[in-house]
């Protein structure tokens, strides 16, 4: 082989070397890629093909027979050019010889744990102390009763106003009532035993009672007192007690004449548990001591003979009557129409009954 044909040869290879590696890189880019899956796979490794090196020709000395060429300058060996790798090839290398990092599977939450609410502990109330017992009443004495009908109150706001009082005994132990019923307007009642004022126990009613209780085996002394907050009401008082002789006085009741009933004299009831005398004795206070006129009824409630005797003017009344066992009205008034214009006229009376 002449030098001319080794040139050609050596051009001709590695043409055919550039052929082979630039279709090799157009099959590899032309591949679609790796769709997404589960979990990375591995690139795979791209065949490495190993270049030929440039190949020196060596220019064959001609033997002795062969006849030497005219002066030929000798050929210098053309090294064949390496293909170097494209940036696409490179990056596609890198592609595929990196895994695709998988995305972080998060790591679960740990699950909390409820935490017990306390079951508070329930206060148990306190148990309220037990009232005190009611002590035992045996009553020695006969249970007795005065009704007071239809009398007027004063009001405490009005100047001069003083309360309607009603004094009275009791023998041995005894339940005390005091009860006000048909009143026209609010009345303030009191109770209290002698002389304990200060332990009155009190309410503010239309119809309603109030009770105290003595378990002494002697004899007491009690009082019930009236009065109206705001206005001026009629109303009648009961009053139940236990007594052997019954007595009772009414103090601080008006006395001003036939024209105003509610506010002239007294009309009361009480009950004769036996055959004896009903006496009154009355007085008038107007602060001067003067006498007035009067009237005094006792009627038996079964219709036997009444008494029925007017007077004055006195300064003071005393009277009595015969009267069966019975129930008793006793009224006593003044049968004037006015009895001091100008002046307030005060009645205080007590009354015993058998």
């Amino acid at each position: 082989m002449n030098p001319r044909s080794a040139q050609a040869l050596t051009a001709a290879l590695a043409a055919l070397l550039v052929i082979l590696v630039g279709a090799t890189l157009f099959v590899i880019l032309s591949r679609p890629g790796p769709g997404p899956t589960p979990s990375p796979t591995p690139a795979p490794t791209l065949p490495s093909f190993v270049l030929p090196t440039p190949t020196t020709v060596a220019v064959v000395s001609p033997s002795a027979s062969v006849p030497e060429s005219p002066s030929v300058a000798p050929i210098t060996p053309v090294p064949l050019p390496t293909a170097s790798p494209s940036p696409a090839s490179t990056g596609l290398a890198s592609f595929f010889s990196s895994p695709t990092p998988s995305a972080p599977t998060p790591s679960p939450s740990p699950t909390p744990t409820p935490t017990a609410t306390p079951t508070p502990t329930p206060t148990l109330p306190s148990t309220p102390s037990p009232p005190s017992p009611t002590p035992t009443i045996v009553p020695t004495a006969p249970e007795r009763t005065l009704q007071i009908l239809g009398v007027g109150i004063d009001d405490r706001m009005v100047f001069g106003s003083v309360p309607r009082s009603v004094t009275f005994n009791t023998d041995g132990p005894s339940t005390v009532t005091a009860t006000i019923s048909n009143a026209s307007g609010q009345v303030r009642v009191c109770l209290w035993m002698e002389p304990l004022r200060e332990q009155a126990i009190c309410k503010s009613t239309r119809s309603g009672s109030v009770e105290q209780v003595t378990t002494d085996g002697g004899s007491a002394t009690w009082t019930v007192s009236m009065i109206a907050n705001g206005s001026s009401p009629t109303t009648s008082l009961a009053i139940n007690f236990n007594a052997n002789q019954p007595s009772a006085t009414l103090d601080s009741f008006r006395y001003v004449g036939s024209s105003n009933p509610p506010y002239n004299g007294f009309d009361t009831q009480m009950d004769a548990l036996a055959d004896g005398q009903i006496s009154m004795q009355a007085a008038f206070d107007d602060g001067t001591d003067g006498s007035y006129d009067w009237r005094l009824q006792i009627t038996p409630q079964s219709g036997g003979a009444a008494f029925d005797q007017s007077g004055g003017p006195d300064s003071s009344v005393d009277q009595a009557f015969d009267v069966s066992k019975d129930g008793i009205r006793v009224t006593f008034s003044n049968p004037d129409p006015v009895s001091n214009p100008g002046a307030a006229v005060i009645l205080t009376a007590t009354i015993t009954w058998p």
